[in-house]
């Protein structure tokens, strides 16, 4: 009888022992989000992730080949067909905070809705000017899906879907490669808010997901002793910090995290001071790059327009002037985002975790802040006694991280109408960023937690499947009417 009682527990321990080997964090990111990924794809209605309408049909342009808008008369743009953007007009940034849903009844004969492209006509892009770099996961997901379904919904899903797909390989690479804080990646790559923006059709997928995989290439050649800088690690450095940049703008100082690698990490012919002397101009240089290329050429095509009179003169944007203005008293400009920052705490850190359809629909309080702490917790115990972070290492984390955070509010308010106290349409999506690189301003060597070690992996996989599950539930309920 003790015979077979010891034989169970063995036969137990074995199994769970395998489980905790199989069960790697990359592995765990690619399976949940490959299954709650398409539940976002799906779920969330068409049109309806933050500017995605004017994002949707910006990736139609340039999968039907218009890398360079034409101009019209009046409008900058191409000739497509009229469903794709008659269609999306009809989902137009619909208020679900206040109540306002959508039948799945309707939803289903928009579906049906063909995209008829014998009917085309010339229609203004909006975002002609954008980069073309950041919108490439979903030109490839539209280019191949519309063989399959080419009616306007279904090619909003397949431009989603060629996204989650970018995002999830991306990521599932950046916590591959990660020496220390896979599972910090992995849970915060797996929050509803980034996971939403993964399975939308935005540039911001590049940017998060390039932003996480330099965060993680820092990590490895900054923290694993048997990884060395040469020429090769350079070059996927460089191409990793072009794309990122091209993607989006906005994070200028996400580059310098390349400072966190020690000097004895580089197997190069170049002495180090010159390493960081190139790496350091490259850095600078890298903020006006895409000026100075796509900028260049939007500028050769010699676009028009004429300009409408705004409706509201007293909400005139003109940065420039903005800033005149604002820095004629520097004190009250501190003042100002001081306030800003305590008045939409709130709102900003929401939509770093989930905040949905056109930015108007917040998760619970109670869900902010157990996904606070978990996040924080985390942070903490993914240790590693062996991986010490040296205090001037933890300062560029710090100055990267918080800087960037404080950079986008500070731009904010300066391209908020002129003379505004209050800072106009920054959103906590664009914090998304930041998140992981201030994270692990609470990473700790001093501390070794070999249980979280050894079970940690399978219990976020447990609090994912709960919060996501929650989450796409919350939609459900606050975005839909049945019939």
């Amino acid at each position: 009888m003790a015979k077979s009682v010891a034989h169970q527990k063995k036969a137990k321990k074995s199994v769970s022992d395998k489980l905790i080997k199989i069960a790697k964090p990359e592995w765990v990111f690619l399976i949940l989000g490959i299954f709650f990924g398409l539940y976002f794809v799906f779920l969330n209605p068409p049109w309806q992730s933050n500017d995605e309408d004017r994002h949707f049909v910006h990736s139609y342009f340039i999968a039907k080949g218009y890398f360079v808008a034409e101009q019209g008369d009046n409008k900058i743009g191409g000739v497509i067909p009229v469903n794709v953007v008659q269609v999306p007009l009809m989902f137009q940034g619909i208020r679900f905070s206040d109540s306002i849903k959508i039948s799945k009844s309707k939803l289903e004969e928009l579906e049906r809705i063909p995209l008829n492209p014998e009917n085309k006509q010339f229609f203004h892009d909006q975002l002609y000017s954008y980069n073309i770099v950041g919108y490439i996961p979903n030109v490839i997901g539209i280019f191949l899906g519309q063989v399959i379904n080419s009616n306007p919904v279904w090619l909003n899903w397949w431009g989603r879907i060629g996204g989650l797909a970018f995002y999830l390989v991306i990521i599932f690479f950046a916590i591959k490669f990660a020496p220390v804080y896979k599972n910090v990646l992995m849970l915060y790559a797996l929050t509803p808010m980034p996971l939403y923006q993964g399975a939308s059709v935005t540039y911001d997928i590049l940017s998060i997901s390039l932003t996480f995989l330099f965060f993680a290439v820092v990590l490895k050649y900054a923290f694993e002793s048997e990884s060395y800088i040469t020429h090769r690690e350079l070059l996927f450095i460089v191409l990793i910090l072009l794309v990122q940049r091209f993607a989006k703008d906005g994070y200028p100082l996400l580059p310098f995290l390349f400072f966190v690698i020690p000097a004895s990490k580089f197997k190069l012919k170049l002495k180090s001071i010159y390493v960081y002397l190139i790496m350091f101009v490259f850095c600078v240089a890298l903020y006006y790059l895409p000026n100075w290329t796509w900028g260049k050429i939007i500028a050769a095509q010699g676009y028009h327009l004429e300009k409408s009179v705004a409706l509201l003169k007293d909400l005139m944007k003109n940065q420039a002037m903005n800033i005149d203005y604002q820095m004629q008293n520097p004190g009250k400009v501190v003042s100002n985002i001081i306030g800003n920052i305590n008045y939409f705490r709130q709102e900003w850190t929401g939509g770093t975790i989930g905040r949905f359809g056109y930015s108007y629909t917040l998760l619970p309080n109670w869900f902010f802040l157990l996904h606070g702490l978990i996040l924080l917790s985390v942070g903490f115990l993914e240790s590693k006694k062996e991986i010490v972070v040296r205090f001037w290492q933890k300062s560029i984390f710090f100055v990267v991280g918080v800087g960037s955070v404080l950079g986008i509010i500070v731009m904010s308010y300066f391209i908020s109408p002129v003379g505004a106290n209050m800072v106009f349409g920054l959103q906590g999506r664009y914090l998304i960023q930041a998140v992981p690189i201030i994270l692990f301003l609470v990473y700790n060597s001093r501390f070794d937690f070999p249980r979280w070690n050894k079970w940690g992996v399978l219990i976020l996989a447990g609090y994912i499947v709960f919060s996501l599950s929650y989450a796409l539930m919350y939609l459900d309920d606050v975005f839909y009417r049945i019939p």
